[in-house]
């Protein structure tokens, strides 16, 4: 505001001093705040990112805001912020950046974000981009089906596509890199540095989760380093034998409870995952398997030591998943049954002629090593044929999908059948 005074000339007189003030409101609309853009995504070993925010306008007023962040991503985990979440623009100013860092680190997992929301503005409004989202990028991804041959209809075997049949599976994709590591080198055995057939890679675990050499004759889970999915192995064959000599009940010879040769029913109790029928369990007579002989020849069994185990035990997929949940199997806890696509991104669909094993899983990896370097199988067994599922069927309660390792199908198993597991768990 000013004051106007009218003041005495020579041609003219004042009776009294006249002045009066003039107030200048200030009615100019208040500057808009907004993020400069809505969304970035960046990799995980991206480091400082700056992020601009922005008013449309200058103003001649103090203006303020409060950053808030939410998200999947964790603070000091995924991203670290070293300066205030406030924000303060000084009159004639429109600009500021705002710098996140990244932080990498060793774990494969799967896309994160944090987003920065603009709130509690003091002299101005929330514009148009009131919200930025940084995705921190996946690190896993999915597998391809491993056919890196091509046909022409007939024959299966081509190593290129034939003309007229173009654009096939094995022209795409992981299928495209090939092997320059063999797993077996003659001469000298198992090749340390082979990581999987083609596009496929694995690491071994050992007991406690460490990764392992691809030559290691004793592991425990195998990770698979596309997917984030970590498996756990299975063991060699287990035999009964009975606990003493006039025992009528039976003990493992070796407690090797995840042998490749024991068979489950399919029982969930979880409501909400379970199709709609907990399926089926076996005990004996149909208790619980008894803690001094937790065995139900030929189905499966438990090692005799409960060490505190407060669930009962039967030859069934909840009981088995429980159990390794329960014993910490290569470190973690969060076991369980592996849906339909999890098991099928380790099935490799090319019959390749060289295999030393008829099933579909990578051999270095999923079957057994003897310590003079001869492969075992470890996935094939005649038990069964089939590997279970957590997938129920969506319109047949009493049925579950599971998978025919011969024939490298997925197809619907009455939940009462008895199947092999080989449970799973993620890094992401």
């Amino acid at each position: 505001s000013f004051t106007v005074t009218a003041i005495e000339s020579d041609i003219a007189k004042l009776e009294s001093k006249v002045s009066t003030t003039v107030t200048i409101r200030d009615n100019d609309p208040s500057p808009e705040i907004s993020f400069a853009a809505h969304s970035d995504e960046v990799s995980e070993s991206a480091g400082s990112v700056d992020l601009l925010v922005v008013l449309d306008r200058p103003s001649s007023r103090v203006i303020s805001a409060n950053l808030s962040l939410s998200g999947t991503a964790q603070s000091g985990q995924d991203f670290r912020v070293d300066q205030p979440l406030y924000l303060e623009y000084q009159p004639g100013e429109t600009e500021k950046i705002f710098n996140p860092t990244v932080l990498s680190d060793s774990v494969r997992e799967g896309g994160e974000t944090t987003t920065l929301s603009i709130d509690q503005v003091v002299s101005a409004v929330v514009g148009q981009n009131p919200k930025y989202s940084l995705l921190i990028a996946s690190q896993v991804s999915i597998n391809d089906t491993g056919i890196n041959q091509f046909s022409d209809g007939d024959s299966f075997n081509y190593s290129q596509a034939p003309a007229g049949f173009e654009r096939q599976d094995a022209a795409f994709g992981l299928d495209t890199n090939e092997d320059t590591e063999p797993f077996i080198v003659v001469g000298e055995g198992i090749n340390p540095r082979y990581n999987g057939l083609d596009g496929f890679d694995f690491t071994k675990l050992d007991a406690s989760g460490n990764p392992l050499s691809s030559s290691a004759t004793q592991w425990s889970c195998i990770r698979d380093n596309t997917t984030g999915l970590v498996f756990e192995h299975k063991q060699r064959d287990e035999t009964f034998v009975p606990i003493s000599e006039n025992s009528a009940s039976d003990k493992l010879a070796n407690g090797l409870y995840r042998s490749h040769g024991f068979t489950y029913t399919w029982f969930n109790t979880e409501p909400a995952s379970n199709g709609g029928a907990s399926g089926w369990y076996l005990g004996k007579n149909g208790s619980p398997l008894t803690t001094s002989a937790p065995t139900l020849p030929p189905y499966c069994g438990y090692k005799e030591n409960l060490f505190g185990r407060s669930f009962p035990l039967y030859c069934s997929t909840e009981s088995f998943v429980k159990e390794i949940n329960f014993r910490g199997l290569c470190g973690f806890k969060d076991w369980r049954l592996p849906e339909v696509e999890e098991l099928r991104s380790i099935v490799n669909y090319q019959a390749y002629q060289n295999a030393l094993v008829d099933h579909p899983f990578d051999e270095g990896f999923f079957d057994c090593i003897t310590g003079s370097d001869t492969i075992v199988d470890c996935v094939n067994s005649d038990a069964s044929d089939h590997y279970w599922t957590a997938t129920p069927a969506a319109n047949n309660p009493d049925s579950a999908w599971c998978f025919n390792r011969t024939s490298s199908e997925f197809r619907l198993c009455h939940k009462a059948e008895t199947h092999h597991v080989m449970s799973v768990r993620s890094d992401y």
